[in-house]
Parts: structure tokens; C-alpha cells; sequence
């Protein structure tokens, strides 16, 4: 039996799209790890004995492959001190997260507070930005950073491989409240006018 030329032509574009549609469902219906899984592989293994209420979202940064995993849990200081001195974590100061999905920090542990001018806090040392949600992603319902009080803060970050792509984990801890955040983030550098440029990430003095 032969088909008409047109009719195999038509075959072949509806074989296309199948594949193409099969393989995206494949990518976006992979396995899904547990919040214990994943707080087992970002912040420590085995779990400490205190560690309650487990919270954890995940979500690609952008088509560069980097990534944001940010967990939320309660724990005693006792066990956060164990996941701070497991990373050569620096102690620095957290300035704000905005509503936006921006977290902003000065590299000093104490630093000087003022009031400038416009009426704006000035806090000396070097300030950094940097996006763990973007304006357009839906942030998860217990994310309540924004509107902890003087809480503590530590980042680690390293280059990996020959790329310059950064590894950055921050714990944050509210000792009030006994929880912590964990965000660890991948990021790419994306070259600009011959420099490596992280897109998410602005410095200033």
C-alpha cells in the first residue's frame, strides 16, 4: 500500500510534534524529591534531632540552568550551630527582604547604622542584592523572611569548575522564633563587554 506524498509529509510532522511533546512531559514530570530528601542533600545529613516542620521550594532561576532551592525550618541553636560550622559560613547583616523576592546584605557583621539624607539607612561595608525569587514567580505561602526581626545571617559561597559558576548557600536564623531559612543558590555568569557578569547579583560600597 503507498501513501501519497502529502499524507507521509503530514505523518512525519504529527511524528514531530509527539516526540517534542514527549519529551517535555519527560523533563517536567521527573522524579521529585521529598522536603527531606532535599533538606538532607542542601543542608545537612543526617537530620538533627530538633529540625521540625520542614518547608522547602524549588525553582530554576533561568534557561542558564541555575537554580534556587529555599527550605524553612524549625530548629534549636544548638543543631544551627552544627549546620553553620559544617560550611566556612562568614557572619554578615541582613539589610531587608523586599516583597519582590530581593534579599539584601552588608558584609559586616555589625555594621555602623545611619540615617542619610533621603531618609534612607546607610550601613558602611559593602552591600550585595540578590534575587531568590523573580518578579514574576509565585512565592510559597510560608515565606515570611520579610518580616523577621534583627535576625542572623551567614553566606558561604565558592567557585566551581572552570565556568565561574558560584555556589551559595545562606542561613538565616530567627532565634525568637527558633527557625531558619536555607537558600542555596547556582549561578551562572553570563559574559558582558569580555567580563563575567552574575545577572542576579549587584554590589556597592
Amino acid at each position: 500500500m503507498r501513501f501519497p506524498k502529502g499524507r507521509i509529509q503530514w505523518l512525519l510532522c504529527c511524528g514531530i510534534v509527539a516526540l517534542t511533546i514527549g519529551i517535555y512531559y519527560a523533563k517536567t514530570a521527573r522524579y521529585q524529591p521529598t522536603k527531606e530528601q532535599i533538606f538532607r542533600r542542601f543542608v545537612l545529613n543526617p537530620i538533627p534531632k530538633s529540625v521540625i516542620d520542614i518547608q522547602a521550594d524549588c525553582h530554576e532561576y533561568n534557561w542558564y540552568g541555575d537554580y534556587v532551592y529555599v527550605l524553612r525550618f524549625g530548629i534549636n541553636r544548638t543543631d544551627l550551630d552544627i549546620i553553620a560550622n559544617t560550611y566556612p559560613f562568614k557572619r554578615v547583616y541582613l539589610e531587608d527582604f523586599e516583597t519582590n523576592g530581593e534579599l539584601r546584605w552588608c558584609n559586616l557583621e555589625k555594621p555602623e547604622v545611619t540615617i542619610t539624607f533621603f531618609g534612607r539607612h546607610s550601613y558602611g561595608g559593602i552591600h550585595y542584592n540578590t534575587e531568590i525569587y523573580g518578579p514574576d514567580e509565585q512565592q510559597p505561602s510560608w515565606l515570611d523572611l520579610g518580616v523577621w526581626q534583627n535576625p542572623e545571617m551567614y553566606v558561604y559561597e565558592e567557585e566551581t569548575g572552570r565556568d565561574g559558576i558560584i555556589h551559595r548557600k545562606i542561613l538565616i536564623y530567627n532565634k525568637d522564633l527558633g527557625y531558619a531559612y536555607l537558600i542555596d543558590k547556582n549561578l551562572t555568569p553570563q559574559p558582558m563587554f569580555g567580563f563575567k557578569k552574575y545577572k542576579d547579583t549587584y554590589e556597592w560600597k
